[in-house]
């Protein structure tokens, strides 16, 4: 608020009984103090070593927000009531799991303060007056606060919400303190709706925003019509991997009420709804993100760091235009599962990588029925279904009564599977390879 020259300039002052004016932090707990950010413990002391609860950072933030402390009623002995009613009003709590009263790690006062850069700034006509009786302080004649106004267009870098009834845009807190701070919606990787934070030019991250319905199993049409809470058929515009569909079932997806045989996609790939009724017309978003396990084929480095190449061939039919990916994990011979996608000229790559469960055992069953995706593996009494990718490219099954290792993505659906003999076989191929 002040900027980081005139902050350190601060001088500080005995305020509190415990901050003496020579302590690193003697000038913001006084201009804090003066502000009214703070309060200190009730009896002349600020504890400055202290454990700092949400509901404590929760006030000074409002009051960075425009909320008077006195005039809100966040001092004397309601001030937790009070204090708690605004954060849950403005939403400073949003993402926070547990009490207010809790002590707030460095992680939970980071996300409150992610909120409060996205919370609309309030101003008051007037702050009313404070009489001291009986020893507590009262306010009285405080006007209820209003957000603060703005009909600039290029100034709304945060959000465009306007006013009810008005065309008059909110100020958001991250406006008025970073005016090059910008928050814009837009799509990920995967396709997925997101919105992306940029300091001027400088991209922060692109963040996808939260699905309104997730399925990694077979679910039915009317099922997913339910769950997102439709009034009637809408055409889903699909993405899948990054891509538009090539499946004509895709192209044409459309959720009914009465729908209830047909299913959409297939098991264990991440299928993500996201349901928009904020516009003059609904709308639909699938987002399907597929699971493909690989092998680990070369480690290599390049200016941008340490790299794995990667090949899917064995374990299913995707055909990579970039098998790179950036990461310290993984070596050659490795098994990895990955996500991918394609960017606006087709061209699949892989965003992101992971190492798959192994689970070994003996083979008790098999099940290659496809037409429904319910093929399954059944290893020492347990089921596991294929995954669809891996279903699709399945030539020879496994041998009953033979020890096996399947290897499963983060839903649990095999990915890849192999005989103890054929492990050792790639084991002992990489390692020829890799000394070549």
């Amino acid at each position: 608020e002040l900027g980081e020259k005139a902050a350190d300039a601060l001088v500080g002052s005995a305020t509190f009984t415990d901050v003496a004016a020579t302590r690193w932090s003697a000038g913001f707990v006084s201009y804090c103090a003066q502000a009214g950010v703070v309060a200190g413990t009730g009896d002349g002391k600020f504890d400055p070593a202290g454990q700092l609860t949400a509901l404590q950072f929760g006030k000074m933030l409002l009051v960075e927000i425009g909320y008077d402390a006195k005039a809100a009623g966040m001092t004397g002995t309601d001030w937790a009531i009070n204090t708690s009613k605004l954060l849950a009003t403005t939403g400073l709590m949003d993402k926070i799991d547990g009490s207010v009263n809790q002590v707030l790690t460095r992680e939970k006062a980071a996300q409150m303060c992610l909120n409060a850069l996205k919370t609309p700034t309030v101003e008051y006509a007037t702050k009313g007056s404070n009489i001291t009786v009986n020893g507590a302080e009262i306010n009285f004649g405080a006007s209820t606060p209003t957000y603060v106004r703005n009909t600039v267009a290029k100034d709304q870098t945060i959000s465009r919400d306007t006013l009810t009834n008005s065309t008059d845009f909110t100020v958001e807190l991250g406006e008025k303190l970073y005016k090059k701070l910008t928050l814009k919606p837009t799509t990920d990787d995967f396709g997925r709706p997101a919105h992306e934070w940029k300091l001027a030019t400088d991209s922060i991250g692109v963040y996808a925003d939260e699905a309104d319905a997730t399925y990694t199993t077979n679910t039915k049409i009317n099922e997913i019509y339910a769950d997102l809470g439709l009034s009637k058929a809408i055409k889903v515009d699909v993405v899948v991997d990054g891509a538009e569909p090539t499946v004509a079932a895709l192209k044409n997806l459309t959720l009914k009420k009465n729908d209830t045989t047909k299913t959409v996609y297939g098991a264990g790939a991440v299928m993500e709804f996201f349901y928009d009724d904020t516009e003059d017309k609904e709308s639909v978003t699938l987002v399907v993100i597929n699971q493909y396990l690989a092998e680990v084929t070369k480690v290599k480095s390049d200016d941008d760091g340490r790299y794995i190449v990667v090949d899917p061939s064995e374990y299913s039919n995707l055909k990579l235009n970039d098998k790179t990916f950036h990461t310290e994990d993984f070596d050659v011979d490795d098994l990895v599962v990955l996500n991918v996608a394609a960017d606006a000229d087709g061209k699949v790559s892989v965003i992101n990588v992971y190492a798959p469960e192994a689970i070994k055992g003996t083979v008790d069953a098999v099940e290659q029925e496809t037409t429904n995706h319910d093929a399954y593996i059944e290893l020492d009494g347990t089921k596991y279904n294929y995954n669809k990718r891996l279903a699709e490219v399945v030539e020879e099954d496994p041998t009953l009564n033979e020890e096996y290792t399947l290897y499963l993505d983060n839903n649990n659906y095999i990915v890849g599977y192999e005989a103890e003999e054929e492990a050792a076989k790639r084991k002992e191929a990489a390692k020829k390879k890799e000394e070549e």
